[in-house]
């Protein structure tokens, strides 16, 4: 009869530690979306057709927040490519909602 506890208590913790694993590790996403490109005003006003590479990692903590780390490369666009600031951090509220990404193309005459 001991033996049986044993064993299940046993199986209930291997099958806790299971689900606690597969809940936390980080998974990978690599995910290309299809966007568009405007500008606005009186000179050059329109729409371009975009895509956005999206590779990196989600996690998620024990207490079910996500956030995701990784890169977005977006192809087809006007704005200057500048390597080093490719990689972000999103962290998600409840609700799945997180953070904007926006660029901005400041043009000097």
């Amino acid at each position: 009869m001991v033996k049986r506890i044993v064993l299940g208590l046993l199986l209930m913790v291997v099958v806790a530690s299971g689900w606690v694993v597969y809940r936390v590790y980080p998974r990978r996403v690599p995910l290309s979306l299809t966007g568009v490109e405007y500008k606005l005003g009186s000179a050059g006003f329109g729409t371009k057709s975009i895509t956005l590479q999206l590779n990196g990692r989600l996690r998620t903590g024990l207490r079910g927040r996500q956030s995701f780390t990784g890169t977005v490369n977006v192809l087809g666009s006007t704005v200057p490519d500048k390597g080093n600031e490719r990689s972000l951090t999103i962290d998600f509220h409840k609700d799945l909602t997180g953070g904007v990404l926006v660029y901005f193309n400041w043009e000097t005459h």
